[in-house]
Order: C-alpha cells, then structure tokens, then sequence
C-alpha cells in the first residue's frame, strides 16, 4: 500500500509593524516560486515565511532614508514572484507635512518568475495615485510549511 498525499495545510499570519518600524529589507529564494521570504524591520525583527531554502538567493538592498512602502507580487497557488517600491523615510508625526509627493516612489526592485496563471497584485499603482505619506503598517501572508502562498 502507498503512502498517501496529505492535504496541504495552508497557515494564515498577519504580522503587525509597531508605529516607528518600517521594512528596511526584503530577501528569500525564488526558482519557478518564491521558496522562502523574509521581511527585516528597522526594530530588527526577521519575518519569515517558508522554509525551503531551495531556487535562487535575493536581496533587495534598500538605501538608507527610504523604506519599503508597498509590495507586489504575482500569485497563481503559490507565490511566483516578489516586488516593492520605497518612499522617503519621515518620522511618523512628520507624515502630513514633511512628505514631497514628487518623490513618492524612488525604487521599485522585484525578484521571482511570472506564469501563465501568474495574477497580479500590485500596492504599487496605489501609492502613485494618492498624496502623502504612506507606510505598511502590517503584512498579510498565506503559506505552507514548504513554500509561501501569497
């Protein structure tokens, strides 16, 4: 007799960032999917989602004074693919007036593969299209104990 294929049990996890923690990091691997991603914060918290640590290193290096303020991806079961944009870092009583929104996005980096089935979220159109200051405040994550979901 064979051994049977368990279900997949996909987990839910929203991490919640404290109000003076950004993403200053993203990394993981990617081969066909996203194996693993991890989100670093300026509190240096690791974040991390999926535990294969097969595919291809990335790194997005994010410069000092901005951080991370919206994702992207593409997702058709698991994660294909990973991507974000920065905005200057201001400190968050400093939101409402200290913000240029002619420099709204300065970076945009992605990294992970785009399928047949791939469909597209994207953070990225949003914050082009709306005024001031804008931050993740928490990140919504489904996965496995393998791979990451979406």
């Amino acid at each position: 007799m064979g051994a049977e294929a368990m279900p997949c049990q996909l987990k839910y996890e929203e991490v919640h960032l404290n109000r003076d923690e950004n993403i200053v990091a993203i990394k993981g691997s990617h081969g066909e999917i996203i194996d693993h991603v991890i989100f670093i914060t300026s509190q240096g918290r690791n974040i991390r989602f999926g535990l294969s640590d097969g595919g291809d290193p990335f790194d997005f290096k994010i410069p000092g004074g901005v951080c991370v303020a919206a994702l992207k991806g593409g997702f058709g079961g698991h994660l294909h693919n990973i991507g974000c944009s920065t905005t200057p870092l201001v400190q968050p009583l400093q939101y409402q007036y200290a913000y240029d929104g002619k420099q709204r996005v300065e970076y945009k980096i992605s990294a992970g593969k785009t399928h047949k089935d791939t469909e597209i979220y994207n953070d990225i159109e949003i914050l082009k299209s709306t005024e001031g200051q804008h931050r993740i405040r928490s990140i919504k994550v489904f996965y496995d104990d393998e791979f990451v979901h979406g």
